[in-house]
């Protein structure tokens, strides 16, 4: 225990503002110590972290199994009762006797064999944990509360993590070789509250199967109705009818069943865990005796070690850092250089013009008025931010290649980490286009950090996640940012963005997207990150895929690029960024020397 509080007194973890980096600092005497424990316990929780959201997955995929080998069971015996009674009865088709209320029939039976499968799996696993031993119980609860119906209730899963929570607390306590006894008054409270909340997570489910058994009754009393219009006709008619609306029930359940094993499929493949390293801690440096002579040859070899790493960094980099890098370790064609542009305009890509000036419609630095007047912009901007809209331009021909086959419609851009410039690259596309007149849709995608809102001036909401949960209407939702441009800003913040991109209601949103307007622009997060940009992918027409010079590992690009092709998505190419300006470095060569003089010599 002096151990362990020794180490968590010694950590200080201090999230980034406004941005979802965490910085770990650990402090001791030792230096060696000090690097290896807090790489250590950063190593540890990374791995806690995917193990756990791999387990959810399986779990979720393995449930879902489950029950559709069984529906299929059910659905083979109807079918069996089918074929049954027509051979006895000699009746080999169903003649035109449905009418609306059979149909209703139909329905309402689907719905309630939902629930009522529901709520029996839910009693059956509730029954399991009344009877289960003490050491068993945390198991079926687990099992419990990983199902479909239940995990989507709050009140369940805030409870079940305040469970895990007290349960980790005991463990922690009671187990090494400081280990307190059971009849330790911090030991017996933790008990009464892991008992306490085991209660009321219970008590939380069997109101839950209430409210699933009152739905049932609802649906009863309302089947009840239908069946005396069922009654009416011949017997034979009927019972063949009922038969075979039983059957097109339990077949329409398995096909729900399958299109959630595939997506259960899909995220188990993708799912990496909530959390990445960016960065390792390095050894410090301790410094001892008098300081004066060390600091002196400390700058000294700081001096030297500091230009070798950046002569070997430099020269060894296996970064992707040219146009040829990404056709040869990507094996995908290059659609377009994307040079350095000003500050003032490239966070605002709304405000990149063909004459290289900015609109004034920004705040301050980014293009605010002053006085009733546009801010000014150097030659030397203004050249960059030329260079940039013809950058743009050109991937726009690229890409307008394509659509002339009419088979582009729906575009996602995404990239295999932060930062590489994919939410730059959809603002600006989509203006390059609708600069051309076509009606153009930029749709923010990226549900966990969503940034086009503020590139555009508006608020985050209302958007995607407000149209899919049906808050607001689509069209309330769009907002007109151009005379060709539109956008959908992502919403409000939800807490299940990856169930929410891979629902059938986000398939349905992107038909009548893609039937409102020429072209629809999808920024989405970044591929080894969260799985929702390969779920978009495999629901549009194609993929551009960015990557920043200088920083995109060849490895972690391909990696990337093999959970879009694990989706069979298609990828129309790459997009290198440079926003650094890196090009000329690496090269050797000055790409934009020969556009700045033309430039010049053209505003001359």
């Amino acid at each position: 225990e002096a151990a362990t509080g020794a180490l968590i007194s010694a950590l200080k973890p201090t999230q980034r503002q406004e941005s979802d980096l965490i910085d770990v600092e650990y402090t001791a005497p030792d230096a060696v110590a000090t690097q290896r424990v807090v790489n250590t316990v950063v190593r540890v929780f990374i791995g806690m972290s995917a193990e756990t959201a791999h387990q959810q997955s399986r779990r979720r995929r393995d449930f879902i199994a489950q029950q559709l080998a069984h529906n299929d069971s059910v659905e083979a015996s109807a079918q069996g009762a089918v074929a049954s009674f027509r051979a006895r009865e000699h009746m080999f088709s169903s003649k035109d006797k449905f009418t609306t209320e059979e149909r209703d029939a139909i329905s309402l039976d689907v719905q309630r064999n939902s629930l009522a499968a529901d709520r029996d799996v839910s009693q059956s696993l509730l029954a399991g944990i009344s009877t289960a031993k003490a050491v068993e119980r945390a198991g079926a609860l687990r099992s419990l509360v990983s199902t479909p119906t239940i995990s989507a209730n709050p009140v369940v899963t805030q409870l079940y993590s305040q469970l895990v929570g007290f349960q980790t607390t005991r463990d922690s306590m009671t187990t090494g070789r400081w280990a307190a006894a059971t009849t330790n008054p911090d030991v017996q409270r933790l008990d009464t509250l892991i008992a306490a909340s085991q209660a009321q997570l219970v008590d939380a489910v069997q109101r839950q199967i209430g409210s699933l058994s009152e739905k049932i009754k609802v649906l009863d009393v309302a089947r009840a109705k239908s069946s005396s219009a069922l009654d009416r006709l011949p017997s034979a008619a009927a019972e063949e009818l009922r038969l075979s609306a039983g059957v097109e029930s339990i077949h329409k359940v398995g096909d729900q069943l399958r299109e959630e094993l595939q997506k259960a499929g899909i995220a188990q493949a993708v799912e990496g865990g909530a959390v990445e390293i960016v960065d390792l801690a390095a050894k410090p440096i301790a410094l001892s005796g008098a300081p004066g002579p060390k600091i002196l040859i400390g700058l000294l070899v700081g001096l030297v070690l500091g230009v070798g790493a950046a002569f070997v960094r430099e020269h060894m980099n296996t970064t992707i850092k040219r146009r040829g890098d990404v056709e040869r370790a990507l094996k995908l064609p290059s659609m377009g250089v994307i040079p350095s542009i000003a500050r003032q305009v490239a966070h605002r890509p709304n405000l990149l013009h063909e004459n290289g000036t900015s609109n004034g419609t920004g705040t301050g630095k980014n293009g605010a008025r002053k006085n009733g007047k546009a801010p000014h912009i150097s030659e030397k901007d203004a050249m960059r931010t030329a260079l940039g809209v013809e950058a743009f331009g050109s991937l726009r021909t690229n890409l307008q290649y394509l659509r002339d086959g009419g088979g582009v419609r729906t575009v996602v851009v995404t990239s295999s980490a932060p930062k590489d410039g994919k939410s730059t690259v959809s603002a600006n596309l989509a203006t390059a286009f609708a600069r051309n007149g076509t009606r153009v849709l930029l749709v923010d995608c990226d549900l966990r950090r969503p940034r086009l809102h503020q590139s555009f001036g508006g608020k985050v909401s209302p958007g995607v996640t407000d149209v899919l949960r049906g808050t607001v209407s689509l069209e309330s939702a769009i907002r007109p940012v151009g005379d060709s441009l539109s956008l959908l800003a992502a919403g409000a913040t939800v807490h299940n963005p990856s169930e929410m991109i891979g629902s059938d209601a986000m398939r349905d949103l992107l038909k009548t997207l893609a039937s409102q307007f020429a072209l629809v622009v999808l920024d989405s997060p970044p591929l080894l990150v969260v799985s929702d940009a390969a779920l978009l992918a495999k629901r549009v027409d194609g993929v551009l895929f960015v990557v920043r010079a200088g920083t995109t590992e060849p490895e972690a690009a391909r990696a990337a690029l093999g959970h879009l092709s694990a989706v069979e998505a298609t990828v129309y190419g790459a997009v290198l960024n440079d926003p650094d300006n890196r090009l000329p470095q690496y090269d050797g060569k000055f790409y934009y020397k020969y556009y700045y003089d033309y430039y010049s010599k053209a505003n001359a």
